[in-house]
C-alpha cells in the first residue's frame, strides 16, 4: 500500500517508514543461556535496563522499547541493556515456553547486549523513561522493525494473506470484560468498518478479539513463572459471559464479509496486527506494541483522549503523534 499523510473522519492515519539495514542480531538469543566472553563497556557510558513485572507482553516489552528508543540518541550517552521476561499474563496454553517465544520472536535484544552478557564493571542500572514521541525517530522505528522482521521465531499459523489489502481492529476485551467508556464497543467498531470500507474499498476487513470473561483478571501467586502459566492457562474459557461468536454476532450480522479472529493464537494475531496495511487500536498496550512494527498505517486515535481513563489513563504516551 502506498505511504500517506491523510485524515479520516475517526482519526489522523501515520505514514510508513521503510525498514532500513542495520547489522545482522546478536548471537546469543533472550530466554536462552548466551556462552562465551562477556561484553566490556565503555566507561564513559551508562548502561540502563527496565525491569519488568508480570503484566501482559504489551504492558512489558512497551517500556522496553521506551528505554531503548531514548538511549539510540548520542547525546544520552547511554546503551539500552535487555533484561528478559521472566513471567507475563495471557498465557492461555499453559505454555512453559511463553516468555522465551515471546522474546524471540519480538526480538528485542536485537542490536542490545543482554545483561547476563556484561561485564560487572559495566554496573547496569534500572532505569524507567516516560514515553515521549520525540524518542521514535525513522531510525529507530526502522532499527526495531528490521529487528522483529528478522526473529527467528515464527507464529504458528497465518491469519492474513500478503496478496491482499488487510484493515484489521484490535478489540481489547478478555480479562476486562465489556467495553468499558474507555474501550471500542461493538457499534463504534462498525462505524469504523464503514468508513474504512469508503476510504478503502478493497480493503478485507477483521476483528481481532476475545469473548467476554465475567471474572476479571485471573488471581494468584504470579511471583514465579510456574504459578502464573498455571493461572493463566485456559483462562480464556473458563468464565465466558457467552460465546465469543455471540460477542460479536452484530458487526457479523452488520457484514457477514467482516472476518471474526477470535481467540486465535497470540502470536498469530501479533503479527496480523504488525503486518496489517491498516491497524485501528484500542486501548491496550498489545496492539500499541505491535503498531511501533508496523510501517503501513495505523489509527491510533479512535478512542477520543476525553474518554481514556484508568486503567489506561497514559494510553496518549504509548502512541505516535
Amino acid at each position: 500500500m502506498a505511504c500517506m499523510h491523510a485524515s479520516i473522519a475517526i482519526a489522523t492515519l501515520l505514514g510508513c517508514l521503510q525498514p532500513g539495514i542495520f547489522a545482522p542480531p546478536a548471537t546469543c538469543v533472550a530466554g536462552e543461556a548466551c556462552t562465551g566472553a562477556q561484553t566490556s563497556c565503555d566507561s564513559g557510558k551508562q548502561y540502563f535496563y527496565h525491569l519488568s513485572g508480570t503484566d501482559g507482553i504489551g504492558a512489558q516489552i512497551y517500556p522496553k522499547l521506551v528505554l531503548k528508543a531514548y538511549c539510540a540518541d548520542p547525546i544520552r550517552n547511554c546503551v539500552y541493556v535487555h533484561k528478559p521476561m521472566v513471567s507475563a499474563h495471557h498465557n492461555y496454553n499453559g505454555d512453559p515456553n511463553y516468555e522465551s517465544f515471546a522474546e524471540q520472536f519480538i526480538n528485542l535484544h536485537h542490536n542490545a547486549p543482554l545483561i547476563s552478557e556484561l561485564a560487572p564493571s559495566c554496573s547496569p542500572q534500572r532505569k524507567f523513561v516516560k514515553s515521549q514521541a520525540a524518542y521514535f525517530t525513522p531510525e529507530v522505528l526502522s532499527d526495531f522493525r528490521y529487528g522483529y522482521q528478522t526473529h527467528a521465531a515464527r507464529q504458528s499459523e497465518k491469519l492474513t494473506s500478503a496478496s491482499d489489502m488487510n484493515c484489521v481492529l484490535y478489540l481489547r476485551r478478555g480479562d476486562m470484560g465489556p467495553p468499558s467508556s474507555s474501550r471500542l464497543t461493538n457499534a463504534e467498531a462498525i462505524d469504523i468498518f464503514q468508513k474504512l470500507k469508503t476510504r478503502y474499498p478493497n480493503c478485507k476487513l477483521h476483528v481481532i478479539s476475545q469473548g467476554e470473561w465475567e471474572g476479571g483478571t485471573p488471581g494468584g501467586h504470579e511471583d514465579e513463572h510456574e504459578d502464573a502459566a498455571k493461572v493463566w492457562a485456559g483462562a480464556d474459557k473458563r468464565t465466558l459471559l457467552r460465546s465469543a461468536e455471540e460477542t460479536f454476532a452484530d458487526i457479523a450480522a452488520h457484514d457477514p464479509s467482516i472476518q471474526l479472529l477470535l481467540d486465535r493464537d497470540v502470536w498469530s494475531v501479533f503479527h496480523a496486527m504488525a503486518t496489517a496495511d491498516v491497524l485501528v487500536l484500542d486501548a491496550s498496550t498489545f496492539p500499541i506494541l505491535a503498531a511501533m512494527f508496523n510501517s503501513n498505517t495505523v489509527v491510533y486515535n479512535a478512542i477520543h483522549s476525553s474518554r481514556i481513563g484508568f486503567p489506561y489513563g497514559d494510553y496518549d504516551q504509548f502512541v505516535l503523534p
